[in-house]
């Protein structure tokens, strides 16, 4: 009898171990395929009314893991950080965002977390120099770097 009790208590920890262990990994580590950023593709065009569109493509290890990872791209802008637009998902799974400013350079970074908040990768990396991919109006292409 105790022997049919001590497995599945053993099982369980083992569960839960691996479950915590994964919860407390570093950006970028721990996380499945899906929310390890590998880079970008962007279009950022000039423009002579004075509003910038971008629209960025961020690149994943594996396609997106639709409904159970967050996908943010943040720009810092002269007026303070701003969230862009979740827009869609490209054919490959990848996530797809567009940010409409008035700021003519903006620093963008993007994350991949949990719902629970836990951030699984962030690019470029919080200790990165600098920490955010600068972008000037009339730039497109995509950036070493953004991993």
């Amino acid at each position: 009898m105790k022997r049919l009790i001590i497995v599945p208590l053993a099982a369980a920890a083992m569960v839960a171990a691996a479950f915590t262990g994964t919860a407390q990994a570093a950006p970028g580590e721990g996380g499945p395929a899906c929310t390890d950023i590998t880079g970008e593709t962007h279009n950022f065009p000039s423009s002579t009314t004075g509003t910038y569109t971008l629209r960025m493509q961020v690149s994943l290890a594996a396609p997106a893991c639709l409904a159970r990872i967050s996908y943010r791209l943040f720009a810092v802008t002269d007026t303070g950080t701003v969230e862009a637009t979740l827009t869609g998902y490209s054919a490959e799974g990848y996530p797809q965002f567009q940010l409409d400013t008035t700021d003519s350079t903006i620093c963008v970074y993007a994350t991949t977390s949990a719902a629970n908040g836990h951030v699984y990768d962030r690019a470029p990396n919080a200790d990165a120099t600098p920490d955010c991919l600068e972008l000037t109006a009339g730039s497109s292409g995509g950036a070493v770097g953004f991993t």
